[in-house]
């Protein structure tokens, strides 16, 4: 059965550490600042990131957490897409994709070897782009080039390490999965299609109980889940109270 919490709100990304440490990553919209909270001690430590940062519902903020615990962000902003990360309690940025308008929507996830890579629409062109580095420089691949598609994109690496995302069909009002293998594009399929959904959508895998299949939690006119096993994708409704679904997080330890 499926319980709920009130935890947190705004657009807000959820990160487990090794240590099963939880973290949160989020935009205080009253005090227009970027934020991240970790429970440990039995509380939230926070600590702000940025202040002053105006953020839409364009998914301003996506976090991971690489082996030792640091933390990794992504950010858009309106002029470009920016990546920063912490070491020794120093934040260091650079920029990923100077384009105007690109980094809406970004998600933010880190290879096996704990390399990051970035999913994020593009609003100059107006498809889903995945960005990676190879060490020196950031590299640009298109998954997905029909026009108004790529909101609400989340990343995530399977137990194989090729990329995984989900998105929303901006045009059709449905939830696609894309996973990138083997070619320089993604293979896009539809996972639903009932009653306009997928938006706010957020990608995992269980890495006990089904580890090679992709789990997708998204908003549709209630909160949805979905899973594939095999080819089939089976979906349930998890809070049945019309409206409910934003700013999900999906993350498993």
């Amino acid at each position: 059965m499926w319980s709920t919490k009130k935890v947190i709100r705004f657009f807000h990304l959820l990160a487990i550490s090794k240590t099963d440490v939880p973290w949160v990553a989020y935009y205080n919209a009253s005090s227009k600042s970027v934020n991240a909270a970790s429970y440990t001690n039995g509380g939230w430590q926070k600590q702000v990131y940025r202040t002053g940062w105006q953020c839409d519902n364009t998914f301003c903020v996506s976090m991971a957490l690489n082996d030792q615990g640091n933390s990794i962000r992504c950010l858009s902003q309106p002029e470009y897409l920016e990546i920063s990360h912490i070491e020794n309690d120093k934040w260091t940025s650079a920029t990923v994709d100077p384009t105007p308008g690109s980094g809406m929507y970004c998600s933010l996830a880190l290879y096996p070897n704990g390399s990051p890579a970035i999913s994020y629409f593009d609003k100059s062109s107006r498809h889903l782009k995945y960005a990676y580095t190879n060490g020196a420089a950031w590299q640009f691949m298109d998954v997905d080039l029909r026009r108004d598609i790529g909101k609400y994109n989340s990343l995530a690496f399977g137990p194989d390490g090729a990329a995984n995302i989900s998105y929303f069909d901006e045009e059709n009002d449905d939830l696609i999965y894309s996973r990138m293998v083997d070619s320089p594009m993604g293979y896009p399929e539809l996972v639903d299609s009932f009653e306009n959904v997928g938006t706010f959508t957020s990608l995992a895998f269980d890495p006990v109980e089904t580890p090679q299949s992709p789990i997708i939690i998204f908003k549709g006119k209630y909160l949805r889940f979905a899973v594939k096993v095999g080819n089939l994708w089976t979906i349930q409704t998890v809070d049945s109270e019309i409206g409910t679904g934003k700013y999900t997080s999906l993350k498993y330890p």
